[in-house]
């Protein structure tokens, strides 16, 4: 178990920077007005994400190439490196949505409800089907999987042009 632990510590290192990252980026939105005041530019501005998020998985799969790979690591190998920092990420995904709507941001959920429905974008009850911490664990679970697969797929080759 420790080989397995030590041959994917840097898999495991970026999964937790990554979620450190999940959690880090709604604190940001709160502090910038996006989770109250700005809720309106929420759903557009919490896509910037993606900038981050595909930034450490290239430093994470440049890293893997460089360290265990010896800068001649095969598209396969970033992919099957990136699929392993995402079942990190999968596996922390409840922890970090748990801390995000309890501790960071509790009233996200309640604050969004009001806008859609206030706006009439959403009835009551739909908005609060969608919008609690339950739903975000769900979306999470199925997301991060699908979500890092691409991301896995994306910066691997970008990787592999670039050897």
């Amino acid at each position: 178990m420790l080989k397995i632990l030590s041959r994917y510590k840097l898999e495991i290192f970026y999964g937790m920077i990554f979620s450190g990252m999940m959690i880090l980026w709604p604190g940001l939105e709160k502090i910038f007005g996006l989770h109250g005041k700005f809720i309106s530019l929420h759903a557009y501005l919490t896509n910037l994400f993606a900038i981050p998020a595909l930034f450490i998985y290239y430093q994470a799969l440049r890293q893997k190439r460089k360290v265990q790979y010896h800068e001649k690591m095969t598209w396969l190998d970033g992919f099957y490196t990136g699929l392993r920092l995402t079942a990190v990420v999968f596996l922390l995904n409840p922890l970090v949505q748990i801390t995000v709507s309890k501790i960071i941001s509790p009233d996200f959920f309640g604050n969004m409800i009001a806008h859609l429905v206030d706006k009439g974008r959403i009835t009551l009850d739909a908005a609060e089907n969608i919008y609690n911490t339950r739903n975000y664990i769900l979306q999470g679970l199925l997301g991060a999987p699908v979500m890092g697969v691409i991301t896995s797929a994306l910066v691997s080759f970008i990787l592999w042009l670039r050897r």
